[in-house]
């Protein structure tokens, strides 16, 4: 369907054309999707919610006149008036536990910087010496066992979808600090899986403590076991760690 989006083009593409005098062109003009504004049956309310964009909205349809106005009101609703109570109650939030003053100083940050400042980075880089520098061997592991540098081995080979994936699994959030893997607290720490009686590791999962940022990893003596276990566990613990 349309988009809000779709309509504020719409509607600037329509203004242009009736400031032109071509009013037979604006007539004609459809939105994307072939169709006509009103063929959305849209009127002045949120479709999700209900919640009327102007008073008495439900009784006023969208048409082409008034796509653009309706676009404007959606926007409000969405990152404006609509939203201005849950953004006033997160500042006052921030404004408990943050140094007097630092909301203002914010203002100096760009929307992206804020994000990555909050957030971390979305890209995840590492290379082998950032590995095996920040990535912890403990309980049964050191740097020089072959299971812990077969991980990193599939670390690396790992694309930016899987990295985000491996990181929440063992973190809880799918990013990195700013500063990177080492700015982590705790730091990331693989500790060995103890598996009872004769190993017969092709059937146990790797683990993790999303609060230790410890990934509990079975003593795999092949590199190729290892990716495919790994890969499995992160797939099968979707919807179950999910902190963005």
């Amino acid at each position: 369907g349309a988009t809000a989006a779709d309509l504020a083009d719409f509607a600037r593409d329509r203004a242009a054309l009736l400031a032109a005098g071509d009013e037979a062109a604006a007539q004609r003009l459809r939105l994307p999707t072939g169709a006509d504004v009103s063929d959305y049956g849209l009127n002045f309310t949120d479709p999700k919610s209900g919640a009327e964009l102007v008073p008495g909205g439900a009784g006023v349809d969208v048409v082409a006149a008034n796509a653009g106005a309706y676009a404007a009101a959606m926007a409000d609703f969405l990152v404006g008036s609509g939203v201005a109570r849950q953004v006033a109650a997160c500042r006052a939030g921030l404004e408990e536990v943050l140094p007097p003053g630092s909301l203002r100083a914010l203002r100096a940050l760009a929307p992206e910087e804020l994000c990555t400042l909050f957030c971390g980075h979305r890209a995840i880089d590492w290379d082998e010496t950032s590995l095996l520098q920040h990535l912890v061997p403990q309980q049964g592991y050191t740097r020089a066992s072959a299971p812990f540098l077969a991980l990193v081995a599939v670390l690396l080979g790992m694309s930016q979808a899987e990295r985000r994936s491996f990181v929440q699994f063992t973190t809880g959030c799918p990013h990195l600090p700013p500063a990177g893997l080492g700015a982590l607290q705790p730091q990331l720490s693989v500790s060995l899986k103890y598996v009872p009686g004769p190993p017969d590791l092709s059937g146990e999962l790797p683990s993790a403590s999303t609060c230790f940022h410890t990934l509990k990893l079975p003593p795999y003596t092949d590199a190729d076991v290892l990716g495919e276990r790994l890969r499995y566990a992160i797939a099968n613990s979707k919807n179950l760690i999910d902190m963005s």
